[in-house]
């Protein structure tokens, strides 16, 4: 019993889902068929309809003088009734064999205009039968059907004219905003790349030094070198992951400027020193990976390893508003000395300028007590924590 139930509820669904595709199928080929013919033009056709009855209302007023004001009344509705007929049998076939006919506009339009025809020589009789029986043989004592034809072939070829103009042109411009949003795509495709090109180059560039660091350490203290290779593992293994993600947070980046400093320490000993100040709001801040490990390995070979003495790195944050400020600030060289002539800081500034514009900035300025303060500027956009999780989840 459970399966004659099972198989009926699947044969429901299946005609369900048959019956869905049909009307799907239905309205696609009527949507092809009557493109063109939204609520909005329809109602302005009808508005036109009314304006050709009121346009006969003299005549039909006129040749039922003799009838009472009901049937006047009832004569003017006759009469708009009827005008609509031809007016949108004739209005649909242009509109259909255009839409329907393949080939060139030149084509189309010949067919939409022979449609009319044919369609209007059969839609007349049948408007002149919807119209008060005095008035029809009023009309068509005024004119043979052949010259009412004609009047009337003139008015709803105007019509279809405009339509299909109205018509041709949105589609240009819908087709025009396809291809912009079409070519927005890819340059923001073409940007991406550039940027993950641009990532790609500087993650080499931080895992070589600190490996040329580890072989050179072996050269002078081998026990120390293992100690330095431990805790660059140790790096790796926490942080090598994040790198090639395309967002990343604040805390995260901090993290691995943290375990870089690790290693440094390693080889540096008493020389390097080294603190952050992150609020705690701000650990789950946007910003872009390998930019402060950037800045950090910067300050270390630039700042603070050509001095006898080393220095301090300190890694701070602060939000203004709705822009974000990662400061990397160090006691070395100083910043003639500091800059360098590597790519890492012409990497950020291109990356700044590609990801947020005139928004994103690199600011170095000279400390006071000497060494160089590095600052990143970007928009404040806090990751969502569903984001987050699924991040950890991987």
């Amino acid at each position: 019993m459970a399966g004659f139930d099972g198989s009926v509820a699947r044969d429901r669904e299946w005609a369900g889902a048959s019956t869905r595709l049909a009307a799907a199928r239905s309205r696609g080929f009527l949507e092809r068929t009557f493109h063109g013919l939204t609520r909005r033009r329809l109602a302005v056709l009808a508005l036109f309809g009314l304006l050709l009855a009121v346009f006969d209302g003299p005549v039909a007023v006129t040749y039922a003088r003799g009838l009472p004001a009901s049937q006047v009344a009832i004569a003017f509705v006759q009469t708009y009734l009827g005008s609509l007929v031809w007016f949108f049998a004739g209005l649909l076939a242009a509109v259909a064999a255009y839409n329907r006919t393949p080939g060139s506009i030149p084509l189309r339009l010949g067919m939409a205009a022979a449609a009319i025809g044919v369609v209007l020589w059969y839609a007349l009789p049948v408007s002149f039968l919807i119209r008060h029986a005095p008035l029809r043989d009023v009309f068509l004592e005024m004119a043979p059907l052949h010259v009412i034809w004609l009047n009337n072939y003139q008015i709803v070829a105007i019509a279809a004219a405009a339509l299909l103009y109205v018509t041709h042109a949105d589609d240009v411009e819908h087709s025009l905003e396809t291809e912009a949003r079409r070519a927005l795509d890819l340059d923001r495709g073409l940007d991406e790349a550039r940027l993950q090109a641009m990532q790609a180059q500087i993650e080499p560039h931080f895992l070589f030094n600190t490996l040329a660091n580890v072989r050179r350490l072996y050269q002078v203290d081998p026990g120390a070198a293992r100690t330095m290779l431990r805790q660059f593992s140790l790096m790796l293994g926490r942080s090598l992951a994040d790198i090639r993600n395309e967002r990343a947070t604040l805390g995260r980046e901090v993290a691995l400027a943290l375990a870089y400093l690790g290693v440094q320490k390693i080889r540096m000993g008493d020389r390097l020193e080294f603190a952050t100040d992150i609020p705690p709001t701000l650990r789950d801040a946007a910003l872009p990976p390998m930019m402060l490990s950037t800045l950090v390995e910067n300050s270390i070979k630039h700042g603070l390893a050509p001095l006898r003495g080393g220095g301090r790195v300190t890694i701070a944050a602060d939000a203004d508003g709705g822009t974000l400020r990662v400061r990397v600030v160090d006691t070395g060289c100083g910043l003639s000395e500091s800059v360098g002539s590597g790519v890492g800081l012409a990497n950020i500034q291109t990356r700044l300028a590609a990801l947020y514009g005139a928004e994103g900035a690199l600011i170095l300025e000279p400390n006071e007590q000497g060494g160089v303060t590095a600052i990143l500027e970007l928009p404040l956009r806090i990751e969502p924590a569903e984001t987050r999780d699924a991040r950890a989840a991987d």
